[in-house]
Formats: C-alpha cells, sequence, structure tokens
C-alpha cells in the first residue's frame, strides 16, 4: 500500500497552528537562533521543513550539493494538491511535468523507471491533483534517507547546534563598574542607573547574561 507524505508549512513546531513565532523570530533576529530551534530540526525532516529558518537552511545545503530541484519538485507537488485552484489544476500539471519529468527538463529530478511509468500513465488519463503522488513520495523517501541524514551530519548543522549552546552556557559573572563622571548613566541588564555625588563608585551586578 503506498503512504504518501504530506504536511503543512502552517504548523507550528511547539504548541500552536501558526509559525507567526517562527515568522516573528526570523524577522527581529535572523542570525539569532536557539539552540532548542535548531535541535528540533534532528527530530524528523518534517520539523524541519515546516520552520522557515530550517527549510531555508536545507534548501541552501541541498544547493551546494546540485539537488535543490529534489526540495523544488516536492514542495510544487504539495501546492498542486493543497493550493491551486481547480481551473488551474490540469495547466498546473503540464507545468510541473515540462519543469521536471520531460526529457531535457530544466530542474531534472532522478526517479526510477517504474515510477516514471507510473507518472506517463497518470499523465494520459486525466491529469489531477493526484497526478505526481508516485513520484512525490520517491522524492520525498529520497531526501529523507539520503540528503537529510547528510544535512545532520554537516558543519553547517553542527555549528548552528553550537552556536545556540555558547549563548546558552554564559555563566552568570560579577561585574565590577567604575564610573568617574558623577552624571553618567549606564545600563546593567536592561536597567538604566544614574550615580550622583563627587565620589568614585563601584557598582556590582551579578546575574549577567
Amino acid at each position: 500500500m503506498r503512504t504518501t507524505h504530506y504536511f503543512f508549512y502552517t504548523l507550528n513546531l511547539w504548541i500552536t497552528d501558526s509559525t507567526d513565532l517562527w515568522e516573528l523570530e526570523k524577522a527581529s533576529n535572523p542570525k539569532d537562533i536557539s539552540s532548542r530551534r535548531v535541535k528540533r530540526w534532528g527530530f524528523s525532516i518534517h520539523e524541519l521543513l515546516k520552520d522557515p529558518i530550517g527549510r531555508d537552511y536545507f534548501w541552501k545545503f541541498l544547493d551546494k550539493e546540485y539537488s535543490s530541484e529534489n526540495l523544488r519538485f516536492y514542495e510544487a507537488c504539495i501546492q498542486l494538491r493543497f493550493h491551486t485552484p481547480q481551473k488551474d489544476v490540469l495547466n498546473r500539471v503540464k507545468e510541473i511535468y515540462n519543469e521536471f519529468l520531460s526529457p531535457g527538463a530544466y530542474y531534472s529530478i532522478n526517479i526510477d523507471q517504474r515510477v516514471m511509468n507510473l507518472t506517463k500513465h497518470n499523465m494520459a488519463h486525466l491529469p489531477n491533483r493526484y497526478t505526481f503522488d508516485e513520484a512525490q513520495d520517491h522524492i520525498f523517501n529520497l531526501m529523507n534517507r539520503d540528503t537529510y541524514a547528510r544535512f545532520l551530519r554537516s558543519e553547517a548543522y553542527k555549528e548552528l547546534l553550537l552556536g545556540g549552546k555558547k549563548k546558552l552556557g554564559l555563566k552568570s559573572g560579577r561585574l565590577s563598574i567604575v564610573i568617574r563622571n558623577p552624571t553618567e548613566s549606564f545600563s546593567i541588564s536592561g536597567s538604566t542607573l544614574l550615580t550622583g555625588g563627587t565620589n568614585d563608585k563601584h557598582l556590582l551586578g551579578t546575574g549577567l547574561r
């Protein structure tokens, strides 16, 4: 029995059915990715692709390996299946076939002959939203077994994990600050203090992160 792998990019990784929190983090500080978030990408390829930033990193990894056409095809099938108006389905099926599966296709994908024959049969008998199901499954399994596993072993992913751990691993400490200007203001952990008097003051801040 054939199992088709579908998931929606609108699902959130943590609790809700919205990616608004992911998009907010991406927009506000795209270089500051939490260790917990990066670690979750290692749970499954679904978790990786549901996160907009995770998907972008995976895309870049695939592009370096000259196999980004696999993710491009998979996403085109998702778009066809769930987000294409019925009146546009036939034209979109033809576009996907020409783009990925026809002889000399610009983004040619690698599927076995059995899957290609099934896809051609589907094309010849009333093309619809399900025309590429077998090819989509084949490409998904290829990414899951091969490129996703290599992505998790890549230096890029390890550096992202390490970067998050370094941020979380900062230890609390004590900071001695000498203020020589009696009207100088300064900030510790987001709180601004204003000094007064004429003598130098040593202020100790604890719990700095």
